[in-house]
């Protein structure tokens, strides 16, 4: 799942020192979020917030955040916290939709139509050995 265009343009107009290529990755230690509050509180100490991978830093730079947030009235989670540490599918996503409004006081416009939708196959296309494992036919087995 990609970020939505409203939060991509919010956080490229941040100016943040690494590009987001790959929120589940690049937010997983916390010093994009980091560098983010630092942009809304200027008492973030962005001094204090490493850039390594190492769970120890991860850790200790989630620990920093979570106190930071509460002491501006955003509670985070344990459960969030873990999530978008250990890069866990959608915990990224949520953690930067709910900061995006808690910081912009803004909500996320979701436009209707248009979501992903499944396009169905053409019926000349032939089977393949994934789409034979999905239901079709045994994957061993050929037409």
């Amino acid at each position: 799942m990609s970020l939505p265009r409203e939060i991509l343009k919010w956080i490229q107009g941040l100016d943040l020192s690494y590009s987001v290529k790959n929120p589940k990755r690049d937010f997983s230690n916390g010093f994009l979020l980091a560098e983010i509050l630092a942009r809304y509180y200027k008492e973030v100490p962005l001094h204090s917030f490493d850039t390594g991978s190492a769970m120890v830093k991860k850790a200790d730079n989630w620990e920093q955040l979570t106190k930071l947030l509460h002491k501006h009235g955003f509670n985070l989670s344990k459960e969030t916290m873990e999530g978008v540490m250990h890069q866990k599918n959608g915990f990224a996503l949520s953690l930067l939709e709910n900061i995006y409004t808690f910081l912009t006081k803004r909500k996320i416009q979701n436009l209707p139509g248009l979501e992903h939708e499944e396009v169905p196959k053409p019926n000349y296309a032939p089977p393949t050995t994934v789409s034979r494992s999905k239901g079709g036919e045994p994957a061993g087995e050929k037409s």
